[in-house]
């Protein structure tokens, strides 16, 4: 059905890359498979997308051949952009306020991260841009100079993110003039301040910068959306979603099967010895085929957590060299550096995010003091709590999707940890829901960024003990020196 939420999101982001012109006339779609595989769809979803875009008018359909690009800017394009930005300003402004909680302390935390030959190479970015009034230069400027920044993460998830995001919102931003025609003299020497500030390590000039960026933003965006209503006598319509799926491979669905396993095996849903449920069985739990489900448990014998005995099942083994387990399998450690990346993401965003809404977490002190009580705290604890008093915004969304990934860590809880750090790390823990139950704000969101940045170095201390070396240049910034106190919300409605 062209209800359904799959359809829509690709159709949506399809059209959305012809209006802005980021799929100019004349250019070539991604192949179907292509399609498929960067947006978790169906071969079939594909097919009715592409074949309602050709009645559309938008592109042209061959047999053979990849679907072209046949629209083009008309008398008309002045109606269809302002009913894009009508159609999506609330969710761009959600997605916005998102960003406003995560991108400030990703790029403050920067400060600690950047060397002098990146910073040089960013000033030689900047020379580059001669005419701030070429929006194309503009728009690859902004682009290219944060997704350099953000590489020093050495994370691949927040490039997405930010990607994503700069791409949902960058047509209102970039391609309207009047919504940036007080902007445009000011681009190149705003940037060159931020990196003076990155050169003196001035995180709270770095913080602001992005703060009052996205703020600015958002009042543009909501003030053009407000003036087209008032003078076009349109009605607004119901928003479009905006979706970020860091799951670009054909592996998504086998990957959510086998965390979801390692997670029961690890809560002891499945017990040492115990026997699997059939492959019938689980292939009608995890509504996936025969063929995923025999992949996982190949997984499951290949790293030592089980047992396949033919005529009898797979039979859990926890006591047979999980601690020793080699992986190897690319599979295994692209699942294990992006758990450490999902680590490193929350690490740094989570203090804000918890300040943004502590009067709500309040309510919650009671039973986390009593889960705290039984060490029922495995890393996910403040995260699902935060999740819990979340609105269904798209932050909740974002926070969800590196709240799966985190279930993959449960592997690590199979290993012999060092006790020493784990009672430091559950030490931490109380201390936190502590200032949680005193209503102290600013001490719970410092000492949940202690939590996390425990559980950090306790993993990347597993993760090398095991073998997996690609964790090496994942680093976090100095948590402590992260600005953490709100700065004067000028996104406000007036």
């Amino acid at each position: 059905m062209k209800g359904q939420t799959f359809y829509s999101s690709l159709y949506d982001s399809l059209t959305s890359l012809i209006i802005t012109r980021r799929l100019p006339y004349g250019s070539r779609l991604p192949s179907a498979k292509q399609l498929c595989s960067t947006y978790q769809v169906g071969i079939r979803t594909v097919q009715d997308v592409l074949r309602d875009m050709r009645d559309a008018g938008y592109i042209s359909l061959e047999a053979r051949k990849r679907a072209q690009v046949i629209w083009q800017p008309s008398q008309a394009h002045d109606e269809q952009t302002d009913f894009y930005i009508l159609h999506t300003h609330w969710q761009m402004i959600d997605v916005l306020e998102s960003m406003r909680l995560c991108l400030p302390p990703l790029c403050s935390g920067l400060c600690d991260l950047l060397q002098e030959k990146d910073i040089r190479h960013l000033y030689k970015m900047l020379s580059t841009l001669e005419d701030n009034k070429n929006l194309e230069k503009r728009r690859l400027l902004i682009r290219d100079f944060n997704v350099y920044l953000l590489q020093r993460y050495h994370n691949d998830m927040i490039l997405d993110l930010y990607l994503t995001t700069f791409s949902y919102i960058e047509y209102p931003l970039l391609y309207h003039t009047d919504l940036f025609s007080s902007y445009h003299g000011t681009l190149k020497h705003d940037y060159e301040q931020l990196l003076a500030a990155y050169t003196d390590k001035n995180r709270r000039f770095v913080y602001d910068f992005y703060d009052h960026t996205i703020c600015y933003t958002i009042q543009r965006i909501r003030e053009h959306a407000a003036q087209i209503q008032l003078f076009g006598n349109h009605c607004i319509p119901e928003a479009a979603p905006f979706f970020w799926q860091p799951k670009h491979s054909h592996d998504y669905v086998y990957t959510l099967v086998f965390r979801d396993l390692i997670r029961s095996i690890a809560c002891k849903t499945y017990a040492d010895q115990q026997l699997l449920p059939p492959i019938e069985q689980l292939s009608r739990t995890y509504q996936v085929s025969y063929a995923t489900i025999r992949k996982v448990l190949k997984q499951l014998n290949d790293i030592g957590l089980a047992k396949t005995y033919n005529g009898l099942g797979t039979r859990i083994q926890l006591n047979k060299g999980v601690a020793q387990a080699h992986l190897e399998d690319s599979t295994m450690i692209r699942d294990a550096v992006k758990f450490i990346g999902a680590v490193q993401f929350i690490t740094i965003t989570i203090g804000r995010c918890c300040l943004e809404y502590f009067d709500q977490l309040l309510v919650l002190a009671p039973v986390m003091e009593e889960r705290i009580k039984k060490r029922h705290y495995d890393g996910v604890g403040f995260l699902d709590a935060l999740l819990v008093i979340l609105p269904k915004a798209n932050l909740k969304q974002i926070l969800q999707e590196f709240r799966s990934i985190l279930s993959w860590g449960f592997y690590f809880t199979l290993l012999q940890l060092d006790e020493q750090l784990v009672d430091l790390y559950y030490k931490r823990c109380e201390e936190a829901v502590g200032f949680l139950v005193k209503r102290d704000a600013d001490g719970y969101c410092r000492c949940i960024q202690q939590v996390y940045m425990q559980l950090f170095h306790i993993i990347i201390h597993c993760a090398k003990r095991i073998g997996i070396r690609q964790c090496d240049a994942i680093q976090l910034p100095d948590i402590d020196s992260l600005p953490l106190q709100e700065t004067k919300n000028v996104c406000a409605n007036p």
